[in-house]
């Protein structure tokens, strides 16, 4: 009932600010409940059922990514660019990022660890990099990540990189695989130091935290992907 109509949507999920995009954002919405009551009696919990709490297909069936991306795909299997230019080789790759399905795991695998009344994610080690606005901004402070100036002025000026560009790609691509190369490393020290490892969610939890405390500007786009 809250999402019934338009401006049913935007009266009941309004804020301090308007949200962004919030055509597009309505229609995600509204698809994700005709596919939960089609599909599922309108459950959620009934996702991570069939999908074995696992994030990864098993001997026993498809993981909660896989249910994720098959049956809401506008809503959850978007989040991919083609390098139809090839900026990135001759190969004119496919990146997949798929931020929102993983936030979903992530999110109900952290609730579900402070709760004896959710089932944990069973495989989270294989959570890949959650990739935001955020922690672009974390890696860019501490020299990690290094733009060019016409980038680095656009951010700076706020001026928003268009969707699927080469230069919002090469932001993101930089990230995933500076996060891959932290966790990485990391999980060799600790295994060296015989600590347990951490996984993906872990890593995210702390970059979010210190791109918010950046003090460089995040890179604005008009996408719903993150």
């Amino acid at each position: 009932p809250l999402i019934e109509t338009f401006s049913a949507f935007k009266k009941n999920f309004k804020g301090v600010n308007a949200l962004p995009m919030q055509k597009a954002r309505w229609n995600f919405l509204t698809q994700t409940c005709e596919v939960l009551e089609r599909e599922f009696l309108g459950d959620p919990e009934a996702i991570l059922e069939e999908g074995r709490h696992r994030i990864a297909p098993s001997p026993e069936g498809v993981g909660v990514l896989q249910v994720l991306l098959r049956l809401f795909p506008w809503v959850y299997g978007n989040d991919w660019e083609r390098d139809r230019e090839g900026w990135f080789g001759n190969a004119r790759r496919d990146f997949y990022f798929l931020k929102r399905p993983q936030l979903f795991l992530l999110m109900y695998h952290d609730r579900a660890s402070q709760t004896n009344e959710l089932r944990s994610i069973g495989d989270m080690e294989l959570l890949g990099p959650v990739v935001d606005y955020e922690i672009p901004r974390s890696y860019r402070d501490e020299g990690v990540l290094s733009y060019s100036p016409s980038l680095a002025r656009k951010v700076r000026r706020g001026e928003p990189l268009l969707k699927g560009s080469r230069m919002e790609l090469e932001i993101r691509i930089a990230t995933f695989l500076a996060l891959i190369r932290e966790l990485e490393f990391i999980n060799e020290r600790r295994e060296e130091m015989g600590f347990l490892p951490i996984h993906m969610g872990h890593l995210d939890a702390y970059r979010w935290q210190k791109g918010q405390a950046a003090r460089t500007s995040p890179h604005l786009c008009f996408t719903t992907s993150y």
